[in-house]
């Protein structure tokens, strides 16, 4: 059964309304489920109004779903929001759709490291290469995780109620770095760091009274890290710097 000049002239005359829906990332995308809802709504009003044929809602059906999909996938285009890279010798890591990945330096195709329902932020790799430390909200907090960078179980480190978020690894590879509001008795939860075994362990605080983001120097003689975190990331900031010293202390 094919399609009649009348069912072609009332396709070009259709005019479907487009309303974007906001997702929790704030960009624009197609709600499947709504614009199926959508879509529905339409076919039975326009149905009982000018008794549209089932063979035109089937078309509509396929120009919607293209549609969505082309919206979903970019037009085609290269993969986006791709966040928080980390680099080392042979491989670059980062994190995408909730998981973390990793992709040769030479270029080629991305590997899944990490596959489970929630949210995952701040990979970086130890000094070696061999491991990716990372913060997942896996529990209903983010807390601090360590997976092989071939592949393999991820590792939870950290058990806090509060965020733990990773900001890098010592210098020697034995302990990974992250931020905390862990006993820290200002009003609003200043962050501060801490440090965790890779091996796991008793978290440690560093003698750092109050730091968000930081890295610690290849030598391990000097942090650089912002003092407080901020409710807008893009305001201007200072970065401090400290020489810090390793052991019991820190």
């Amino acid at each position: 059964m094919g399609l009649g000049g009348n069912d072609i002239r009332e396709i070009e005359n259709l005019r479907i309304p487009y309303r974007p829906y906001r997702t929790s990332r704030s960009y624009k995308t197609y709600n499947v489920r709504a614009f199926h809802h959508e879509l529905l709504i339409f076919w039975r009003t326009h149905h009982m109004s000018s008794r549209l044929s089932p063979v035109l809602f089937v078309v509509l059906c396929l120009l919607s779903a293209s549609t969505i999909i082309r919206a979903q996938n970019g037009h085609g285009g290269p993969t986006r929001l791709l966040r928080t890279p980390t680099v080392s010798a042979t491989q670059i890591g980062f994190a995408y759709a909730n998981n973390i990945w990793v992709a040769p330096r030479a270029g080629g195709s991305a590997r899944r490291l990490t596959s489970f329902q929630g949210q995952t932020a701040n990979p970086h790799f130890s000094p070696d290469g061999r491991w990716i430390a990372f913060s997942g909200e896996y529990a209903g907090n983010f807390d601090v995780y360590i997976v092989a960078s071939d592949g393999g179980e991820p590792r939870r480190l950290t058990w806090h109620p509060g965020a733990d978020m990773v900001e890098g690894w010592t210098h020697d590879g034995r302990s990974i770095l992250f931020s905390s509001t862990r006993a820290s008795w200002a009003p609003s939860g200043a962050p501060r760091f801490w440090t965790v075994s890779s091996e796991g362990g008793v978290e440690e605080p560093m003698s750092i009274p109050r730091a968000y983001q930081g890295k610690i120097s290849a030598d391990g003689t000097r942090i650089a890290y912002r003092m407080n975190n901020s409710w807008d990331e893009e305001r201007r900031n200072y970065l401090a710097a400290k020489t810090v010293r390793y052991g019991s202390s820190i």
